[in-house]
């Protein structure tokens, strides 16, 4: 996923450094994360492990659990989904993916009577593409 800002991570070799930190303390609110610390600060080990903690041990964005997903509501959760872009209202798998049910006697091509609403109704999901 991309951002469109920086998350400003600095540190200050000593005290005496103060001339940018206003700066970089602002750039960091602005971001809306960010971290300064002084070398003086971290010098001792369970200072080091507090701040390593602090940086790299945050939480993250918690990401959405596919299984309660169903972006194209066609019944079929995110995670199980192969076809996650199905048409709206057509007849779908058990993976998710569209079909159309149609059954033909052995060798013969003429579509039986029963079916002929499962292809109307894929005709209509097709045209309403265009709507």
């Amino acid at each position: 996923m991309a951002t469109d800002y920086a998350c400003i991570l600095f540190g200050l070799a000593n005290e005496e450094e103060r001339s940018g930190i206003t700066l970089l303390n602002q750039l960091s609110n602005v971001a809306g994360c960010g971290y300064s610390v002084t070398a003086d600060s971290i010098s001792g080990p369970e200072h080091m492990a507090s701040f390593v903690k602090s940086i790299f041990l945050k939480a993250g964005t918690p990401v959405a659990d596919c299984s309660t997903l169903d972006g194209d509501k066609d019944g079929v959760n995110d995670c199980n989904d192969w076809c996650p872009n199905t048409l709206p209202g057509v007849q779908v798998s058990i993976k998710g993916c569209w079909i159309v049910d149609v059954k033909f006697d052995n060798d013969k091509d003429i579509v039986k009577p029963e079916y002929f609403p499962n292809l109307d109704n894929a005709a209509k999901a097709i045209k309403n593409i265009r709507s």
